[in-house]
């Protein structure tokens, strides 16, 4: 409520409902609109009056808006009414304090006051809590076998969160993208998968999967080699296709007699026996090799040397 002074120039008077009505400028604080009337006597006696009427306005309603929330790194519009003018407190977090809708990108929760004033300068306030809800935390992983998956063989990726909306992306491969441990299988090639990840309050966050597409072991035997110096074909030795390596191979002549054998595919035959070139014609190669399973693989097969 705002408190008025009421002046009358007079030597002498009577001014009632106001805080002194016996002098001439009393103040008046009125709850609603009043006219006051001044009766003076000049020094004959004779009285005198005069009317002011004190309007009273009522306060804007102004209106901070209902309470709001978001994610933390969001956005939010403030919406104050009720006023001609703003001023928004405190000021952290805001795009403008003077305006009815700032931007507001604070961090933890706030109380803000908006005081608006009205054409007719009356002020009034109102207050708006702002609260802040922080991004679910997202760990995406694939088991067993760490992320790799086989021709053949399953894996299943999980999501470590509170959320209650799941999204995979790529849907290749995956049982059902929309629940939190699809099980992968069969997909083609390596593929990075990510998973967006919504909580209770709307808040959204990701991450990412790398899935391994791991062939078949397979161990190539060729079937032919001519060791001539030549630089092409010179060594004999097993190839390794897939996932796994070769951990022995071993080389016969058609009698049956061990002539070569190796731990590796660098450990190839150069097509001597005892130092002296070896015979033309066909032999036998065995092979052991080891899955990235530790699994055990054997392979047997023939090939010729040439000359």
């Amino acid at each position: 409520m705002e408190t008025v002074a009421i002046s009358k120039a007079s030597t002498a008077g009577v001014l009632p409902q106001a805080s002194d009505p016996t002098i001439a400028n009393p103040e008046a604080a009125p709850t609603s609109t009043t006219t006051y009337t001044l009766t003076t006597l000049d020094i004959y006696g004779c009285p005198a009056t005069d009317e002011v009427t004190v309007v009273v306005n009522p306060l804007p309603d102004v209106s901070a808006g209902p309470d709001q929330e978001f994610c933390v790194d969001g956005v939010i519009t403030l919406e104050a009414s009720g006023a001609v003018t703003y001023e928004w407190s405190p000021e952290v977090g805001l795009s403008d304090p003077n305006i009815a809708n700032p931007e507001c990108t604070v961090d933890d929760e706030t109380t803000y006051t908006v005081t608006g004033t009205d054409a007719n300068g009356c002020i009034n306030t109102d207050e708006v809590n702002v609260s802040v809800n922080y991004l679910p935390e997202v760990i995406a992983v694939a088991s067993p076998y760490t992320i790799d998956v086989f021709l053949g063989q399953t894996s299943q990726l999980s999501v470590t969160t509170g959320g209650v909306v799941f999204e995979w992306f790529p849907t290749t491969g995956l049982s059902n993208p929309t629940i939190s441990n699809p099980v992968v299988s069969g997909i083609p090639d390596t593929t990075v998968y990510v998973v967006t990840v919504t909580d209770i309050n709307g808040c959204v966050s990701s991450d990412t999967v790398v899935v391994n597409a791991i062939g078949e072991l397979v161990i190539g035997l060729p079937t032919a080699f001519s060791p001539n110096n030549d630089g092409i074909n010179d060594l004999y030795a097993p190839v390794v296709d897939g996932s796994g390596d070769l951990s022995y191979f071993a080389i016969y002549n058609r009698w049956g007699q061990l002539i070569h054998e190796g731990a590796s595919s660098l450990d190839g035959w150069d097509g001597t026996v005892e130092g002296k070139p070896a015979d033309v014609g066909t032999y036998v190669v065995v092979a052991r090799a080891r899955t990235s399973l530790d699994e055990e693989r054997s392979y047997q097969g023939y090939f010729t040397l040439i000359r």
